[in-house]
């Protein structure tokens, strides 16, 4: 008994005796953001780093970095290298930094950091324990809040249209141009630099504004909170025919929300003007290149095109199906010699196209020569040929390029009258025009015959019985047979000579955009066909006469004015 109790005290003195491992030390680290004044530019926000113990931390660090906006100011005194020894502060722009020797267990270190307060911005701090191991690493030791942008409380009022010329409601309906006013008001917030955004228009001349992104932008200027801005915009109305356009109006403060968004922005109805009963335009050159030129100016003054389709002057066989794909493309259709390239057509290609958009050339270079098409290229521009073997091969190829579409007419391919009537009334249908050769089916067109709904003139008649037909005894009556059959009270009407394919060609899609009727004429006298037309059909208050007095003659034009005046 003796010598157990011996052998337990020599074991409780070797164990006694033995030393233990040290413990290491830890600290265990958190930090929150909290915001301290958000009313005022910059915003204070408030980092706080806490070390839970159990042990102190040596050399913690505090981060904070900002997204989207910047630090212009913070609690610690930056000094360049300063946290070489781990103790100190370091800052820029984006993140400021600061250490401390040591931070004792259950105590805390706070910052502020002054924030400039853009849409977006974010402000993240991180803890580190630098010196000292983390027992929870990644518990707490981050934070992030969003700060709330400073607010400018805009309103749009008093919107109004006006006639620039100060004409009664007569003519501000009648008007081309009219003048939109309207005023932003600044009810509340911050002092901002406020612009007005306007979408729905193609061109906007007014000083100070310019294009952004699908809009214009009107820089206002600076406004305190109980200010005004009045703004005088200068709109063009849609064309008698158009669609009417929805102008959109947002005023925005720069880098500032509105708390009330709605109140910022309205919309305004820009219905089609409404014609002087009796109002004749003539559209017009001193020959048919300058015409087709004049035409493009009419369509396309508001805004660019988004490509032009170029065909010979001289000739209609590759022209003829031509304006359904203008009128696809929202282009204009202008003309070019075989050889060269006429500097006023080029000249409006310059003024109508953005650089590397696309010329599209009717036929191949029989038709328009690779001359054209490499000063085309010289220009900046894309060329691409729509073209066939033949006149009938290239209405077919143009009716591929249109995606097939399921309105068809069929005209005769060897004279022009027909064909530039069908193709304006399949430009404003959204369809298609192909060739026959005369009376019959050519070659190229058989595999179409089936597709075929409407039959132009007595010649494609013939050539395609079954078909419906729309036909007169002269070339006149034709016209009048189209517009009876595709043209529903019409408002507006397309006229040009009977006698030459050029101003109907380029003029087609004009009027198709117009929503009116190509109606052809004798170059001396209204012909009898288009003459009860307009006396019989009452809605008709507009003429457009494509070409010159050498194409229709001033006495044509006194008929028609004196039948749509009634």
């Amino acid at each position: 008994m003796r010598s157990l109790l011996i052998t337990l005290l020599v074991l409780a003195g070797v164990l006694a005796g033995t030393p233990v491992a040290a413990r290491s030390q830890s600290a265990d680290l958190t930090v929150d953001l909290t915001v301290v004044d958000d009313g005022s530019d910059p915003q204070v926000v408030r980092a706080r780093l806490t070390n839970r113990g159990p042990d102190d931390a040596e050399h913690p660090i505090l981060r904070v970095a900002v997204e989207r906006g910047a630090i212009t100011a913070h609690t610690g005194d930056p000094q360049p290298g300063s946290l070489a020894d781990g103790v100190g502060c370091a800052a820029d722009e984006a993140q400021v930094s600061c250490s401390v020797e040591h931070l004792a267990a259950n105590t805390s270190m706070s910052m502020d950091v002054a924030v400039s307060v853009r849409a977006g911005t974010s402000v993240r701090a991180v803890a580190e324990a630098a010196g000292t191991p983390d027992p929870h690493p990644g518990d707490g030791n981050s934070a992030e809040v969003a700060l709330r942008p400073p607010a400018a409380d805009l309103a749009i009022t008093d919107v109004v249209l006006r006639d620039p010329d100060g004409g009664g409601d007569v003519a501000l309906a009648a008007a081309r141009v009219v003048e939109l006013r309207a005023t932003v008001v600044h009810r509340g917030g911050r002092e901002a630099d406020v612009d007005l955004v306007v979408v729905g228009v193609d061109r906007l001349d007014h000083d100070g504004c310019h294009p952004d992104g699908a809009g214009w932008r009107c820089p206002l200027g600076r406004a305190a909170p109980g200010t005004q801005r009045t703004v005088a915009l200068p709109l063009e109305r849609p064309e008698p025919g158009e669609d009417a356009r929805a102008v959109t109006l947002t005023a925005v403060a720069q880098d500032l929300t509105d708390p009330d968004p709605a109140a910022a922005t309205t919309t305004v109805d820009l219905a089609p003007r409404t014609p002087v009963a009796g109002e004749v335009v003539r559209h017009a050159g001193g020959e048919r290149i300058a015409t087709a030129v004049a035409v493009s100016r009419a369509r396309f003054e508001a805004g660019p095109a988004r490509a032009v389709v170029l065909a010979r002057a001289d000739a209609p066989a590759d022209a003829l199906a031509g304006g359904p794909l203008a009128a696809e493309l929202s282009a204009p259709i202008l003309l070019t010699s075989p050889g060269d390239l006429p500097p006023a057509t080029l000249a409006e290609i310059d003024r109508v196209l953005d650089r590397g958009r696309t010329v599209h050339l009717l036929g191949g270079t029989a038709a328009i020569g690779e001359a054209v098409a490499a000063a085309l290229e010289d220009a900046g521009y894309a060329t691409t040929r729509v073209m066939g073997p033949n006149r009938y091969a290239t209405a077919v190829a143009i009716y591929e390029a249109l995606g097939r579409p399921p309105t068809v007419a069929a005209a005769d391919g060897d004279a022009h009258a027909d064909a530039v009537v069908a193709g304006a009334a399949m430009a404003a249908a959204g369809g298609a025009l192909v060739l026959t050769a005369g009376d019959r089916v050519p070659d190229e067109l058989a595999p179409l015959t089936s597709r075929i709904d409407w039959a132009i003139g007595a010649s494609a008649a013939a050539a395609l019985p079954g078909t419906a037909a729309l036909s007169g005894s002269t070339p006149a009556g034709t016209s009048v047979a189209v517009a009876r059959a595709f043209g529903a009270a019409p408002r507006v009407v397309g006229l040009a000579t009977a006698e030459a394919f050029p101003d109907a060609l380029a003029g087609g899609p004009l009027v198709a955009g117009l929503g009116a009727p190509l109606l052809l004429s004798d170059t001396d006298r209204l012909s009898e066909a288009v003459a009860d037309y307009l006396a019989d059909t009452t809605t008709v208050t507009a003429a457009h006469l494509l070409g010159g007095t050498s194409a229709l003659s001033a006495a044509v034009e006194d008929a028609v004015a004196a039948l749509i005046a009634r």
